[in-house]
């Protein structure tokens, strides 16, 4: 799907959009994820500064500033009352997350 799709795609109807990720689907999936990484903390020894556990640790604690800013940023776009500015501004987000998971591909 390129970008443009995508886009159409958030536009359209909310209902059309809630088969993708029913429920709690992706908190579910966040979650498998963040017990992982706090599993490859426990597994190392809690006497040493090992550089995996400080990675863990920061990707864990970057995902929470993130989520938590996500947060505000849809209360001050719901706040504002614009829809055509938060629209725009959450596509940007999305083409940037994009971006970064077009890293992760290679």
């Amino acid at each position: 799907m390129n970008e443009k799709d995508f886009i159409n795609k958030i536009n359209q109807p909310r209902n059309n959009n809630s088969g993708n990720f029913s429920g709690g689907q992706l908190s579910d999936i966040h979650e498998k994820i963040m017990n992982r990484l706090k599993g490859n903390n426990q597994n190392v020894n809690q006497n040493q500064q090992s550089p995996i556990n400080n990675k863990a640790e920061l990707v864990m604690q970057s995902d929470m500033m993130l989520r938590e800013s996500v947060k505000n940023l849809t209360n001050a776009l719901m706040d504002l009352g614009d829809i055509e500015i938060a629209k725009v501004l959450i596509a940007e987000h999305i083409m940037i997350l994009n971006e970064v998971f077009k890293i992760f591909e290679q």
